[in-house]
């Protein structure tokens, strides 16, 4: 590329200026620059502001200027031939006077808050200047805390104090100057506003608080809030809605609201629950009467109740007490009180109405020692179940176990139904409670331990209001065999003549003891009449008892007997004042022994003669399967 430059260096005023350039052939001629020297009059400067020629394909561009231009026009006017290969180009310039700049300050700008501090984005790059001369920018603001990165850049960030929390209007100024210190101001708003709403956190639901429960705000939280462009203010309000008794579920609605009113709302839940059963208030103290008239049942007057209820207050309390009380049994009142959301509270009165009648039990093991007139202890019975079954015609005793002797002792005890039971304490006494009737009194101990035989005694025409008393009597005799006794008692102070229930035949020969137990002084001549086939070794023994324990012993020895119990006479003499008393004393045989003596076994047992007792020989008690 082929590139001319014309010099222009005596430009005295605004007008034209011609220049010619001779150059080569027009195909070769592709550029003309202007250049203008330093010696262009003051007060102008040149510039092309038209670079197509008017009669050619050629271009002029103002290149490599020394000075500004401004207002120069250019334009090759003309293509002149001067001779073959030559040709003139004419470039006329154009000179006008400088021009002032024009200020474009963009805006109005809007910005939404986003803090403390705020940018926004300038922009004045619409500034210009008709001459095309370099601009110098300045900006100015009046706004709060205001400051520009770049003051003088045509796009600057303006950084605002939104410390307030609320809307923002102010200005911003911009001035363009041009290189001959020309200038133009102009200014637009800066709006920043607030319309974001604030966050706001509720604290937990608190929906499990039993009635009654502190709901306020200090027991269960407040909400907190926060916004980008300053404080928030927390508010609350409530809408309850009733539940059962006095339960309630709060909504409680918090809000967090800013400096320009811009609001946010979340909703805590406050339940309060009632799932404590009320408190019933009464005396429980077992409450004990006695069926007086023996009618089988009793009219009972109850403690009065009171129910109060965390909730709910005082509260109404019911009973289920029938009318009248069944004798011989305790009745569980139960008193309760009812909330209104369903928690029932209860209390409990036993009532016991005690039978009219009582049989109180003295349990006792006497063990004697060898000889005819032989020493002997006596010790409670602790800890033995004791019984009252109905004897009267029709009862179980009976018509099921065939009678109530101390041979149906056992079938009772295992079949037919109490009355009442009592358990023994240190004393070997207890206490059977009973309606008037006809009863006999059994003690049976399943393990065979302490009671190898039933204990019993027959306890007939007990009426209303009468307290009897009984005694079960156990007796060891000194060859370690345990036997049930019997009781004969006599009064004018006291005697009981203890004698065995029945003996057990498994030798030829058998002892039998009888114990006297007295209060007062006593005389009592003892004597036995064995059947056939028994001899005694004494007629008769006695002895003077002085409220004391005395006993006597008959060795017996069977010759050949008929198997029938044998008699005792007791000859009692108190104060002066003689009775005579008549017994027996059973009679019973073991297997072998009968089988020894030649008997029938079969036959003997279907009479109920027979007894199968094994021997402990080491505990000196004997046991007899059930």
């Amino acid at each position: 590329m082929r590139r001319y430059v014309i010099a222009l260096g005596l430009l005295v005023a605004a007008g034209s200026a011609t220049a010619l350039l001779l150059t080569s052939s027009p195909p070769e001629l592709e550029e003309v620059v202007v250049e203008l020297l330093p010696s262009v009059s003051p007060g102008l400067s040149a510039a092309i502001t038209e670079t197509a020629p008017k009669n050619t394909g050629l271009s002029a561009t103002a290149t490599e200027l020394s000075v500004p231009v401004v207002g120069l026009s250019a334009g090759i006017s003309e293509l002149r031939p001067i001779q073959t290969g030559l040709a003139a180009v004419v470039v006329e310039l154009f000179i006008s006077p400088n021009q002032p700049p024009e200020c474009d300050v963009g805006g109005p700008f809007e910005k939404q808050c986003v803090g403390t501090t705020t940018t926004v984005q300038l922009d004045g790059s619409a500034s210009s200047d008709p001459d095309d001369d370099p601009l110098a920018l300045a900006w100015l603001t009046d706004c709060p805390g205001g400051f520009f990165d770049d003051p003088a850049s045509p796009t600057p960030v303006l950084t605002v104090n939104t410390s307030p929390g609320c809307s923002v209007v102010c200005a911003v100024e911009l001035t363009v100057t041009d290189d001959d210190d020309e200038s133009d101001t102009c200014d637009t708003t800066v709006t920043i506003t607030d319309t974001s709403t604030p966050t706001v956190t509720c604290p937990a639901d608190a929906t499990g608080l039993d009635c009654p429960a502190d709901t306020s705000v200090a027991a269960n939280g407040s909400a907190s809030g926060s916004d980008t462009c300053g404080s928030v203010t927390i508010s609350s309000s409530d809408v309850s809605v009733p539940g059962c008794g006095f339960t309630e579920t709060i909504t409680r609605t918090w809000t967090a609201t800013d400096n320009c009113n811009n609001s946010d709302s979340c909703d805590q839940t406050i339940a309060t629950v009632d799932t404590t059963d009320p408190v019933v208030t009464v005396d429980t103290t077992p409450i004990v009467v006695t069926d007086s008239d023996c009618s089988g049942e009793e009219a009972v007057t109850l403690p009065s109740a009171m129910a109060s209820d965390d909730c709910d207050g005082t509260l109404a309390v019911v009973n289920d007490a029938p009318i009248v009380f069944p004798a011989g049994q305790t009745t569980t009142v139960t008193y309760s009180a009812t909330d209104d959301c369903g928690n029932t509270g209860t209390a409990t009165v036993d009532v016991t109405v005690l039978f009219g009648a009582d049989i109180w039990v003295v349990a006792s093991k006497h063990t004697v020692g060898s000889g005819s007139n032989p020493g002997s202890t006596k010790e409670p019975l602790v800890g033995i179940e004791i019984c009252a079954y109905d004897k009267a015609d029709g009862s179980c005793a009976r018509v099921t176990c065939g009678g109530i002797s101390h041979q149906h002792y056992e079938c009772i005890a295992t079949t037919c139904a109490p009355t009442n039971c009592c358990t023994t304490d240190a004393n070997g006494e207890c206490n059977l409670n009973l309606p008037p009737g006809d009863y006999v009194v059994i003690s049976d101990d399943a393990t065979k331990t302490t009671l190898p035989d039933p204990l019993g005694v027959s306890a007939s025409d007990l009426v209303c209001g009468e307290h009897k008393q009984k005694h079960l009597q156990q007796i060891v005799k000194a060859d370690g065999k345990t036997v049930p006794g019997k009781t004969t008692r006599r009064t004018g102070s006291e005697l009981l003549i203890i004698e065995p229930e029945y003996v057990v035949w498994d030798g030829t020969e058998q002892l039998y003891p009888f114990v006297f137990e007295t209060v007062g002084d006593w005389t009592v001549t003892a004597s036995v009449a064995p059947p056939e086939g028994f001899v005694s070794n004494f007629d008769s023994l006695s002895t003077s008892i002085e409220t004391t324990i005395e006993s006597v012993q008959f060795t017996i020895t069977e010759v050949g007997s008929d198997l029938v119990p044998t008699g005792t006479t007791f000859d009692v003499t108190h104060k002066g004042r003689r009775e005579i008393i008549h017994s027996q004393i059973g009679i019973f045989l073991t297997p072998d022994y009968a089988r020894s003596r030649g008997f029938d076994v079969a036959q003997l047992r279907g009479r109920g003669l027979i007894r199968e007792r094994p021997v402990n020989q080491g505990q000196g008690d004997e046991h007899r399967p059930r």
